[in-house]
Protein backbone atom coordinates (compact mmCIF):
# COMPACT_ATOMS: atom_id res chain seq x y z
CA UNK A 1 0.00 0.00 0.00
CA UNK A 2 2.90 2.44 0.55
CA UNK A 3 3.48 4.89 3.36
CA UNK A 4 1.06 7.94 1.94
CA UNK A 5 -1.68 5.07 1.62
CA UNK A 6 -0.84 3.81 5.15
CA UNK A 7 -1.63 7.13 6.44
CA UNK A 8 -5.14 8.18 4.34
CA UNK A 9 -6.34 4.80 5.69
CA UNK A 10 -5.60 6.14 9.22
CA UNK A 11 -6.77 9.20 8.46
CA UNK A 12 -9.90 7.43 7.53
CA UNK A 13 -10.95 5.33 10.24
CA UNK A 14 -10.24 8.34 12.55
CA UNK A 15 -12.55 10.15 10.90
CA UNK A 16 -15.13 7.12 11.45
CA UNK A 17 -14.08 7.45 15.15
CA UNK A 18 -14.67 10.86 16.13
CA UNK A 19 -17.54 12.12 13.57
CA UNK A 20 -20.13 12.41 15.41
CA UNK A 21 -24.33 11.95 14.76
CA UNK A 22 -25.57 15.05 13.50
CA UNK A 23 -29.49 15.05 14.65
CA UNK A 24 -31.51 16.41 12.91
CA UNK A 25 -33.11 20.23 14.24
CA UNK A 26 -36.13 18.12 15.71
CA UNK A 27 -34.86 14.63 15.57
CA UNK A 28 -38.91 13.33 17.19
CA UNK A 29 -40.32 15.09 13.71
CA UNK A 30 -37.19 13.36 11.15
CA UNK A 31 -38.22 10.18 13.07
CA UNK A 32 -42.49 10.94 12.28
CA UNK A 33 -41.45 12.32 9.25
CA UNK A 34 -39.70 8.74 8.43
CA UNK A 35 -43.27 6.85 8.98
CA UNK A 36 -45.41 9.26 6.81
CA UNK A 37 -44.04 10.83 3.84
CA UNK A 38 -42.48 8.92 0.62
CA UNK A 39 -39.30 8.16 0.07
CA UNK A 40 -36.04 10.60 -0.35
CA UNK A 41 -34.98 8.97 -4.06
CA UNK A 42 -35.91 5.42 -5.97
CA UNK A 43 -33.69 3.09 -6.25
CA UNK A 44 -31.80 2.83 -9.21
CA UNK A 45 -32.41 1.06 -12.99
CA UNK A 46 -36.50 0.60 -12.27
CA UNK A 47 -35.57 -2.28 -9.62
CA UNK A 48 -38.73 -2.77 -6.70
CA UNK A 49 -37.71 -0.69 -3.81
CA UNK A 50 -37.90 3.22 -2.61
CA UNK A 51 -41.57 2.17 -1.22
CA UNK A 52 -43.57 4.58 1.09
CA UNK A 53 -43.19 3.32 4.56
CA UNK A 54 -46.03 0.88 6.01
CA UNK A 55 -46.98 -0.78 9.11
CA UNK A 56 -47.87 -4.07 8.92
CA UNK A 57 -47.54 -5.68 12.27
CA UNK A 58 -46.08 -3.16 15.07
CA UNK A 59 -44.55 -5.71 16.70
CA UNK A 60 -46.96 -6.35 19.99
CA UNK A 61 -48.50 -9.13 21.03
CA UNK A 62 -51.84 -7.93 20.56
CA UNK A 63 -51.22 -7.32 17.13
CA UNK A 64 -50.08 -10.42 16.11
CA UNK A 65 -52.51 -11.88 18.13
CA UNK A 66 -55.59 -11.04 16.46
CA UNK A 67 -53.93 -10.76 13.24
CA UNK A 68 -53.03 -14.41 13.09
CA UNK A 69 -55.98 -15.56 15.20
CA UNK A 70 -57.20 -18.32 12.54
CA UNK A 71 -53.48 -18.90 11.36
CA UNK A 72 -52.07 -21.08 14.42
CA UNK A 73 -50.27 -19.62 17.71
CA UNK A 74 -47.86 -17.12 16.43
CA UNK A 75 -48.48 -15.47 19.57
CA UNK A 76 -48.34 -17.31 21.93
CA UNK A 77 -44.85 -18.44 21.07
CA UNK A 78 -43.33 -14.55 19.98
CA UNK A 79 -39.99 -14.12 21.66
CA UNK A 80 -37.72 -12.66 19.22
CA UNK A 81 -36.68 -9.60 16.72
CA UNK A 82 -34.90 -9.11 14.11
CA UNK A 83 -33.84 -6.03 12.49
CA UNK A 84 -32.86 -5.23 8.49
CA UNK A 85 -30.90 -2.56 7.04
CA UNK A 86 -31.48 -2.48 3.09
CA UNK A 87 -28.71 -0.49 1.18
CA UNK A 88 -29.37 0.06 -2.44
CA UNK A 89 -28.10 1.93 -5.13
CA UNK A 90 -30.08 5.34 -5.54
CA UNK A 91 -31.13 6.57 -8.85
CA UNK A 92 -28.69 8.88 -10.70
CA UNK A 93 -25.75 7.22 -8.67
CA UNK A 94 -22.13 8.17 -10.44
CA UNK A 95 -19.73 7.53 -7.77
CA UNK A 96 -17.36 4.61 -8.26
CA UNK A 97 -15.31 5.19 -5.19
CA UNK A 98 -17.71 5.71 -2.26
CA UNK A 99 -18.82 3.18 0.26
CA UNK A 100 -21.81 3.60 3.02
CA UNK A 101 -20.67 3.03 6.10
CA UNK A 102 -22.71 1.78 9.16
CA UNK A 103 -22.81 1.51 12.67
CA UNK A 104 -24.87 0.91 15.77
CA UNK A 105 -28.08 -1.25 14.36
CA UNK A 106 -30.45 -1.30 17.08
CA UNK A 107 -33.60 -1.94 18.69
CA UNK A 108 -35.64 -0.22 21.78
CA UNK A 109 -39.33 -1.51 22.89
CA UNK A 110 -41.64 0.10 24.70
CA UNK A 111 -42.79 -1.01 28.43
CA UNK A 112 -46.64 -1.35 28.67
CA UNK A 113 -45.85 -1.62 32.10
CA UNK A 114 -43.34 1.17 32.96
CA UNK A 115 -43.51 3.72 30.11
CA UNK A 116 -40.09 3.24 29.59
CA UNK A 117 -38.17 2.37 26.50
CA UNK A 118 -35.88 -0.87 26.73
CA UNK A 119 -32.61 -1.23 24.35
CA UNK A 120 -32.83 -4.79 22.85
CA UNK A 121 -29.80 -5.03 21.28
CA UNK A 122 -27.27 -2.06 19.61
CA UNK A 123 -25.01 -4.01 17.38
CA UNK A 124 -22.31 -3.48 14.61
CA UNK A 125 -24.80 -4.41 11.53
CA UNK A 126 -23.48 -7.49 9.17
CA UNK A 127 -25.90 -9.41 6.76
CA UNK A 128 -25.78 -10.72 3.01
CA UNK A 129 -26.04 -9.55 -0.18
CA UNK A 130 -29.28 -9.42 -2.60
CA UNK A 131 -28.62 -10.15 -6.58
CA UNK A 132 -30.76 -8.81 -9.12
CA UNK A 133 -31.58 -9.84 -12.16
CA UNK A 134 -32.08 -8.30 -15.23
CA UNK A 135 -34.00 -8.90 -18.98
CA UNK A 136 -34.50 -6.38 -21.43
CA UNK A 137 -33.53 -3.49 -19.23
CA UNK A 138 -36.12 -4.65 -16.38
CA UNK A 139 -35.86 -6.59 -13.26
CA UNK A 140 -36.79 -9.39 -12.86
CA UNK A 141 -35.67 -10.58 -9.44
CA UNK A 142 -39.17 -10.87 -7.29
CA UNK A 143 -39.07 -8.99 -4.69
CA UNK A 144 -40.02 -10.43 -1.13
CA UNK A 145 -39.91 -13.84 -2.65
CA UNK A 146 -36.78 -15.06 -1.50
CA UNK A 147 -37.46 -18.79 -2.63
CA UNK A 148 -36.82 -17.44 -5.76
CA UNK A 149 -33.42 -15.37 -5.14
CA UNK A 150 -30.38 -17.19 -5.60
CA UNK A 151 -26.55 -16.13 -4.80
CA UNK A 152 -26.81 -14.38 -2.21
CA UNK A 153 -23.30 -13.75 -0.48
CA UNK A 154 -20.99 -11.49 2.10
CA UNK A 155 -20.24 -9.20 -1.18
CA UNK A 156 -17.68 -6.70 -0.41
CA UNK A 157 -18.68 -5.74 2.95
CA UNK A 158 -15.64 -4.80 5.27
CA UNK A 159 -15.55 -4.09 8.94
CA UNK A 160 -13.75 -0.68 9.10
CA UNK A 161 -13.36 -0.99 13.05
CA UNK A 162 -14.92 -2.22 15.88
CA UNK A 163 -18.94 -0.41 15.43
CA UNK A 164 -18.32 0.58 11.96
CA UNK A 165 -18.97 -2.11 9.02
CA UNK A 166 -19.12 -0.83 5.08
CA UNK A 167 -20.59 -1.81 1.74
CA UNK A 168 -21.05 -1.12 -2.04
CA UNK A 169 -24.39 -1.58 -3.81
CA UNK A 170 -24.26 -1.29 -7.05
CA UNK A 171 -27.13 -1.52 -9.69
CA UNK A 172 -26.99 -5.89 -9.59
CA UNK A 173 -26.34 -6.28 -5.80
CA UNK A 174 -27.99 -4.35 -2.79
CA UNK A 175 -27.38 -5.14 1.17
CA UNK A 176 -29.30 -6.60 3.87
CA UNK A 177 -27.69 -6.19 7.07
CA UNK A 178 -29.37 -7.50 10.77
CA UNK A 179 -29.23 -7.56 13.92
CA UNK A 180 -31.12 -9.59 15.97
CA UNK A 181 -32.26 -10.43 19.49
CA UNK A 182 -34.51 -12.92 21.57
CA UNK A 183 -36.00 -10.44 24.50
CA UNK A 184 -38.54 -13.64 25.55
CA UNK A 185 -42.04 -13.98 25.46
CA UNK A 186 -42.44 -12.32 28.27
CA UNK A 187 -41.30 -9.23 27.86
CA UNK A 188 -43.38 -9.48 24.12
CA UNK A 189 -46.37 -9.68 26.36
CA UNK A 190 -45.16 -6.01 27.78
CA UNK A 191 -44.45 -4.58 24.27
CA UNK A 192 -46.19 -1.33 23.83
CA UNK A 193 -44.37 -0.32 20.70
CA UNK A 194 -40.92 -0.92 18.72
CA UNK A 195 -38.24 1.89 17.78
CA UNK A 196 -35.72 1.07 15.22
CA UNK A 197 -32.31 2.48 14.07
CA UNK A 198 -29.25 2.05 12.07
CA UNK A 199 -26.74 4.64 11.46
CA UNK A 200 -25.30 5.19 7.58
CA UNK A 201 -22.56 7.67 5.90
CA UNK A 202 -20.84 7.76 3.22
CA UNK A 203 -16.57 7.11 3.05
CA UNK A 204 -14.29 7.05 0.60
CA UNK A 205 -13.58 3.25 -1.31
CA UNK A 206 -10.07 3.72 -1.50
CA UNK A 207 -8.05 6.56 -0.26
CA UNK A 208 -5.30 6.63 -2.34
CA UNK A 209 -8.01 7.24 -5.49
CA UNK A 210 -10.35 10.71 -6.12
CA UNK A 211 -13.28 11.53 -3.55
CA UNK A 212 -16.48 11.18 -5.74
CA UNK A 213 -19.03 11.44 -2.79
CA UNK A 214 -20.64 14.07 -4.15
CA UNK A 215 -21.65 11.84 -7.53
CA UNK A 216 -23.13 9.53 -4.72
CA UNK A 217 -26.95 8.58 -4.58
CA UNK A 218 -27.28 5.36 -1.92
CA UNK A 219 -30.41 4.96 -0.07
CA UNK A 220 -31.48 3.17 3.24
CA UNK A 221 -33.97 1.73 4.90
CA UNK A 222 -34.72 -0.17 8.34
CA UNK A 223 -37.58 -2.34 9.35
CA UNK A 224 -38.04 -5.51 11.60
CA UNK A 225 -39.48 -9.35 11.73
CA UNK A 226 -40.87 -10.71 14.68
CA UNK A 227 -40.73 -14.20 15.12
CA UNK A 228 -39.94 -17.48 17.39
CA UNK A 229 -36.75 -18.61 18.87
CA UNK A 230 -37.54 -21.87 17.58
CA UNK A 231 -37.55 -20.43 13.91
CA UNK A 232 -34.41 -18.18 14.33
CA UNK A 233 -33.18 -21.67 15.06
CA UNK A 234 -33.96 -23.42 12.23
CA UNK A 235 -34.04 -20.73 9.30
CA UNK A 236 -32.28 -20.77 6.49
CA UNK A 237 -32.65 -17.43 6.07
CA UNK A 238 -30.81 -16.66 9.52
CA UNK A 239 -28.27 -19.15 8.94
CA UNK A 240 -27.18 -18.34 5.51
CA UNK A 241 -29.15 -15.54 4.14
CA UNK A 242 -31.34 -17.92 1.79
CA UNK A 243 -35.00 -18.71 2.46
CA UNK A 244 -36.16 -22.06 0.91
CA UNK A 245 -39.57 -22.30 -0.19
CA UNK A 246 -41.54 -23.49 3.15
CA UNK A 247 -40.63 -20.05 4.74
CA UNK A 248 -42.61 -18.47 2.07
CA UNK A 249 -45.40 -21.12 2.28
CA UNK A 250 -48.08 -20.97 5.51
CA UNK A 251 -48.98 -24.23 5.67
CA UNK A 252 -45.51 -25.24 6.54
CA UNK A 253 -43.83 -25.25 10.30
CA UNK A 254 -41.46 -22.13 9.44
CA UNK A 255 -43.60 -20.35 7.22
CA UNK A 256 -45.13 -17.15 7.58
CA UNK A 257 -47.56 -16.57 9.65
CA UNK A 258 -46.59 -20.06 11.95
CA UNK A 259 -43.55 -18.77 13.35
CA UNK A 260 -42.48 -15.12 11.77
CA UNK A 261 -44.05 -12.35 10.62
CA UNK A 262 -43.17 -9.06 8.24
CA UNK A 263 -42.82 -6.09 10.37
CA UNK A 264 -43.04 -2.46 9.77
CA UNK A 265 -40.36 -0.13 8.30
CA UNK A 266 -39.60 3.79 7.36
CA UNK A 267 -38.98 5.74 4.47
CA UNK A 268 -35.77 5.28 2.03
CA UNK A 269 -33.53 7.90 3.31
CA UNK A 270 -30.40 9.44 0.88
CA UNK A 271 -27.32 9.21 2.68
CA UNK A 272 -24.87 11.52 2.97
CA UNK A 273 -21.32 12.48 3.85
CA UNK A 274 -22.24 13.30 7.52
CA UNK A 275 -23.75 10.36 9.59
CA UNK A 276 -27.48 10.24 9.39
CA UNK A 277 -30.04 7.99 11.37
CA UNK A 278 -32.28 6.30 9.73
CA UNK A 279 -35.17 4.95 11.73
CA UNK A 280 -38.71 3.72 12.65
CA UNK A 281 -41.01 3.52 14.99
CA UNK A 282 -44.64 1.69 15.35
CA UNK A 283 -46.66 4.51 14.63
CA UNK A 284 -49.54 4.38 12.24
CA UNK A 285 -51.79 4.39 10.28
CA UNK A 286 -49.62 4.01 7.20
CA UNK A 287 -49.69 1.39 3.99
CA UNK A 288 -47.63 0.54 0.89
CA UNK A 289 -48.91 2.59 -1.80
CA UNK A 290 -47.95 -0.12 -3.96
CA UNK A 291 -50.46 -2.71 -2.07
CA UNK A 292 -53.28 -0.55 -3.10
CA UNK A 293 -53.42 1.12 0.54
CA UNK A 294 -53.72 -2.85 1.81
CA UNK A 295 -51.59 -4.49 4.40
CA UNK A 296 -47.78 -5.21 3.21
CA UNK A 297 -46.76 -8.88 3.20
CA UNK A 298 -47.84 -11.73 4.09
CA UNK A 299 -51.03 -10.28 4.70
CA UNK A 300 -51.65 -8.66 1.45
CA UNK A 301 -50.25 -8.55 -2.33
CA UNK A 302 -47.60 -9.43 -3.94
CA UNK A 303 -48.74 -12.66 -2.09
CA UNK A 304 -52.04 -13.60 -3.23
CA UNK A 305 -52.25 -16.78 -1.05
CA UNK A 306 -51.22 -14.87 2.20
CA UNK A 307 -53.95 -12.16 1.66
CA UNK A 308 -55.80 -11.05 4.80
CA UNK A 309 -59.40 -10.63 4.07
CA UNK A 310 -60.89 -8.20 4.70
CA UNK A 311 -58.13 -5.81 3.36
CA UNK A 312 -60.34 -2.78 1.67
CA UNK A 313 -58.92 0.15 3.34
CA UNK A 314 -59.15 -1.70 6.47
CA UNK A 315 -56.18 -2.91 8.44
CA UNK A 316 -56.85 -2.50 11.88
CA UNK A 317 -53.72 -3.53 12.93
CA UNK A 318 -51.88 -0.43 11.70
CA UNK A 319 -54.20 1.45 14.01
CA UNK A 320 -54.27 2.61 17.91
CA UNK A 321 -54.51 0.67 20.11
CA UNK A 322 -52.26 -1.60 18.04
CA UNK A 323 -49.57 1.66 17.61
CA UNK A 324 -48.88 4.68 18.65
CA UNK A 325 -50.29 7.78 17.99
CA UNK A 326 -48.21 10.84 16.93
CA UNK A 327 -48.44 12.39 20.17
CA UNK A 328 -47.95 9.75 21.86
CA UNK A 329 -44.35 9.30 19.87
CA UNK A 330 -43.56 12.95 20.86
CA UNK A 331 -44.78 12.79 24.71
CA UNK A 332 -42.26 9.64 25.19
CA UNK A 333 -39.76 9.71 22.08
CA UNK A 334 -37.64 7.08 21.88
CA UNK A 335 -33.47 7.06 22.90
CA UNK A 336 -32.53 8.24 19.73
CA UNK A 337 -28.90 8.05 19.83
CA UNK A 338 -27.04 4.85 20.05
CA UNK A 339 -25.22 3.48 23.26
CA UNK A 340 -21.88 4.46 23.85
CA UNK A 341 -20.34 1.09 22.68
CA UNK A 342 -21.83 -1.48 19.82
CA UNK A 343 -20.83 -5.16 19.99
CA UNK A 344 -19.51 -6.42 16.82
Amino acid sequence: MGIRGVLLTLVSLAMLAVTPSLPAADPVQDLIDNMQKDSDLPASGGKPGAFSPGVGFPGTYESVRDACADHGNLAELLDSVITWTWIWEGEGNKATNTRVACRHARAYWLSKSTGRWNLAFDVRPSGLTWPMTWRDGKCTTPFMEPAKVSGRGFGNQRNEDAEVMSCKPTLNINYELWGKTNIGHEAFLDVKAWYLATDVKLIVDDPAQPDDRDLAKYIATVGADFMTSQRDKTSNAIKFGVRDKRENDRNQPDGYPNRVVDGFHCRYRLIGKDWLTVHAISMGPQYHKEYGNRPPPPWGPPWADHTYRPTKNAWPYARPPYVLTEDEVRANPPPLLPTAKAKP
